[in-house]
C-alpha cells in the first residue's frame, strides 16, 4: 500500500516504489493520496488498517505532516497490528532507491529491504 501527498515529489515516489516494488515480486493493494494541507491522518489510518496490507510506503513533505502521519500511525494501532511502515530517507534526486523484496518462510510476512546507493 502506498501513502503519498498529492502533489508531484509524492506522486513521483508513489510511481518509483510501486514499479520497483511490483517488478520484485510485490503488490500494491492500494494507493492513497492524501491532500498536501492534511494534518488528521486518522481516516487514511484506518483505511490501511482495514486494507490488509502488511506494509505502507509513504511520502510527505517534511514539517508538521509529517510528524502528524507518524502520530497517527502509533496511536491507530498499525505498528502493534504489524503493518510495516517505511519511507524514503533521503532526497531522491541525490539517491537512487533499489527496493528488495524477501518472503519470510518463518513469518509469513513481506519484508522490504532499502538499499540505498550513491548516483
Amino acid at each position: 500500500m502506498t501513502a503519498v501527498s498529492d502533489y508531484n515529489p509524492g506522486i513521483d515516489a508513489e510511481a518509483a516504489f510501486s514499479s520497483s516494488f511490483e517488478k520484485n515480486g510485490g503488490a500494491i493493494v492500494e494507493k492513497i493520496r492524501m491532500p498536501l494541507q492534511t494534518t488528521d491522518f486518522a481516516p487514511f489510518m484506518q483505511r490501511i488498517k482495514a486494507s490488509g496490507a502488511d506494509a505502507v510506503f509513504a511520502f510527505l513533505p517534511v514539517g508538521p505532516a509529517t510528524f502528524a502521519f507518524t502520530k497517527a500511525y502509533n496511536e491507530n494501532g498499525l505498528k502493534a497490528a504489524g503493518i510495516s511502515f517505511t519511507a524514503p530517507v533521503r532526497p531522491m534526486k541525490r539517491r537512487l532507491t533499489r527496493w528488495v523484496i524477501r518472503r519470510s518462510a518463518w513469518s509469513r510476512r513481506t519484508t522490504i529491504l532499502r538499499h540505498m546507493t550513491r548516483n
